[in-house]
């Protein structure tokens, strides 16, 4: 029977040559595993992000399943390295394939988990408002010297309420469409082999990316508190007002009556400022009649007064941060893919040792590490000689080869770990 590796590049690895049919992994598993072995080299774009390890894991589908038709007897294997997991991955977990893999071995992967951030209406609002906050200084900038202030804060306001819709509505879109996407399939622990080597470097720079990120989502976060307590209190206001008014005529002439005292003094304010005003009308006037609608409201509106007077700074706050801490997050999202840039702000994306659940996973011991290597701990494994002992162990478990047969054969693997 034909055992079949088809080997799978990382990230920017394009024509790799660990994965080639000559490389000393390849010559290794060629010679220990026994019987027929062709090593399938599958090439893909290397492009970090999450839209092209989709595309390559389809393509990684469509590969297996070809040399499955072709040779149908054959065991397949696929030998991974970085990135080139979460494809192999994907592609195994298809339902295109009509016979499943033998096993998978990643190497070095470094396995992109994606949840979302609960955010709520109330910092989803504080976020697009930030946004606006940011444009409109911008073009406050870039047009001062042209168009008047006044015209720059009317347009902001007009453009303000659909531009946080229009974000909101996109939010819920594509946290929506990009679940499937981001959220590992599940696989039969069995079928897989993680190797890892000490002190990796690239899941060290993801690592220090999520770390980035998440300090600066939580500082937000406590900046932005206010949002949902401020919307919970004018809730729970508006609910009390209700009751009131609908048992309690007494309630009904007290609205009305601070209402029409709140027009009447926005009226003389307006009158006030005109040129030509009556001379009955001051400042002073419209500022008592103001102050007097606030105090007769303050007994029935307490919780909504006590919301502006110390959670409205908080929220204020947020907003003015929520530009920075975006344009933050789409700089750390961009080690785990350009895509993820706009999205960061919806999705906490990490990358852990092993998907989530148990598996067979091996290390191996830094201080035995070859002499003379000196590339990165991320690209030693496939040059390592330990890794491709192990390596062939394990598929040669996989394929039901018993352990006094590799004794008889001479070429009993020692794990290190």
């Amino acid at each position: 029977m034909t055992t079949v590796i088809t080997t799978v590049h990382g990230t920017f690895a394009r024509q790799a040559v660990w994965a080639q049919p000559d490389s000393p992994l390849s010559q290794y598993l060629t010679a220990h595993l026994g019987g027929a072995v062709r090593i399938a080299p599958f090439d893909w774009s290397g492009r970090n992000s999450f839209e092209a390890r989709d595309d390559a894991a389809k393509r990684l589908c469509d590969h297996l399943e070809a040399i499955g038709r072709a040779e149908p007897d054959s065991r397949q294997f696929v030998v991974a390295h970085s990135h080139g997991g979460n494809v192999a991955l994907l592609a195994a977990a298809n339902g295109r394939l009509s016979k499943p893999v033998a096993g998978i071995v990643c190497l070095s992967t470094p396995f992109l988990q994606a949840w979302p951030r609960h955010l709520g209406a109330a910092r989803i609002v504080s976020a697009a408002a930030g946004i606006v906050l940011l444009f409109a200084n911008l073009l406050y900038l870039m047009l001062r010297d042209r168009v008047g202030s006044s015209f720059l804060m009317a347009c902001v306001v007009v453009a303000a309420i659909p531009t946080i819709y229009i974000f909101m509505k996109a939010a819920a879109t594509l946290a929506d469409n990009d679940k499937p996407r981001w959220v590992l399939p599940e696989m039969d622990p069995h079928r897989m082999l993680i190797l890892r080597a000490a002190a990796d470097e690239a899941s060290a720079a993801l690592g220090a990316a999520t770390l980035a990120s998440s300090l600066v989502a939580r500082f937000w976060a406590l900046t932005s508190v206010g949002a949902p307590l401020w919307m919970r209190a004018l809730e729970q206001d508006e609910a009390d007002r209700t009751r009131q008014t609908r048992y309690s005529w007494p309630r009904r002439v007290h609205g009305l009556s601070v209402m029409d005292l709140f027009v009447l003094g926005i009226v003389l304010c307006v009158l006030s400022l005109l040129p030509i005003n009556p001379p009955w009308v001051t400042r002073n006037q419209a500022t008592a009649v103001l102050v007097a609608s606030f105090v007769l409201n303050l007994p029935f509106a307490w919780r909504k007064v006590l919301a502006i007077a110390v959670l409205a700074p908080l929220w204020w706050l947020s907003m003015l941060l929520a530009g920075p801490v975006l344009l933050l997050l789409s700089v750390f999202a961009m080690s785990f893919g350009s895509s993820l840039a706009l999205r960061h702000f919806l999705w906490i994306v990490s990358a852990e040792p092993t998907p989530p659940g148990v598996w067979m996973t091996v290390q191996l011991d830094p201080e035995s590490t070859p002499r003379g290597f000196r590339g990165l701990m991320h690209s030693s494994l496939y040059d390592d000689p330990r890794a491709h002992s192990v390596i062939a162990h394990w598929m040669k478990k996989q394929t039901g080869v018993s352990p006094a047969a590799e004794r008889r054969e001479g070429s009993a693997p020692r794990r290190e770990a």
